[in-house]
């Protein structure tokens, strides 16, 4: 099996059927690995069939905000199991970790925290949960104090520059909060240097198609990185006009080319 393909899974929260339907989907895709980011549960009716799972299938896992603090009553080995999880994995300049590497935790979200995550690590790599969105947020910008977002495209493999870092927020099994109702999960392909999105078709659980008083569920416009050399390209409206056209441009070729190149 390609043990260089890695299925990243995050946010089940008792989900068991979109669990199964996630590996599904990665054994078809070649994943020869799974690794777990965490918060395996609250939120479903089957939190303890996916904790047995994923430990008796010892796939590697890190402790989320609600293992280490379940709002749910949980069999003694169960909770053995979620106490006793690390709150991070490093693999060469690979962090897997539930929230953020940071110390002071913060839910990344915007290219500002992301910003402060590649300030605070050396990884070049950091693959994270708890959004409940898929994002992807590279090191390098034209900007100060901010990174980079860029589009993902489900089910669309995007090859990393290898002279950059990035977050990589894999998205949820249990439940999104953006709208799109499907467990969702990444896969890293280390000897491809890719990443991929996958959106699996299966239900979530029916907490995910609340606001729950946190994020607008609608899908939000995302910035898309300008060169040092455009900075000064146009002026007023007219030049906002053409750099949007430009990158509305560039999104196109990218998702056409099957494989686009990011931040190089």
């Amino acid at each position: 099996m390609n043990a260089h393909r890695t299925a990243l899974v995050s946010d089940i929260h008792g989900h068991y059927a979109g669990l199964l339907a996630v590996l599904d989907d990665a054994r078809a895709a070649g994943c020869g690995r799974v690794l777990c980011l965490g918060d395996l549960v609250d939120g479903g009716d089957r939190d303890e069939e996916v904790v047995r799972y994923l430990r008796d299938h010892h796939i590697p896992t890190v402790r989320g905000n609600h293992d280490e603090t379940p709002g749910v009553t949980l069999a003694g080995d169960v909770e053995a199991y979620l106490r006793d999880l690390p709150a991070e994995i490093r693999e060469g300049d690979v962090l897997y970790t539930h929230i953020s590497p940071r110390r002071k935790k913060a839910k990344i979200l915007d290219v500002f925290e992301a910003w402060n995550v590649f300030s605070e690590t050396d990884a070049r790599l950091i693959f994270v949960g708890h959004a409940h969105i898929p994002l992807l947020f590279g090191e390098w910008s034209g900007h100060a104090c901010q990174a980079t977002e860029y589009p993902l495209i489900s089910n669309v493999p995007l090859v990393l520059d290898a002279g950059d870092r990035y977050i990589v927020c894999v998205g949820a099994v249990g439940y999104s909060r953006d709208g799109i109702a499907k467990p969702r999960y990444a896969i890293y392909d280390a000897r491809a240097g890719t990443v991929e999105s996958r959106a699996v078709d299966a239900p979530t659980l029916r907490l995910g198609l609340r606001v729950r008083g946190r994020r607008d569920p609608r899908p939000r416009p995302l910035p898309t990185p300008i060169k040092p050399s455009q900075a000064g390209e146009g002026s007023g409206e007219v030049g906002r006009v053409k750099e949007k056209r430009a990158q509305q441009a560039a999104l196109l070729q990218m998702f056409l080319s099957g494989s686009p190149i990011i931040g190089g």
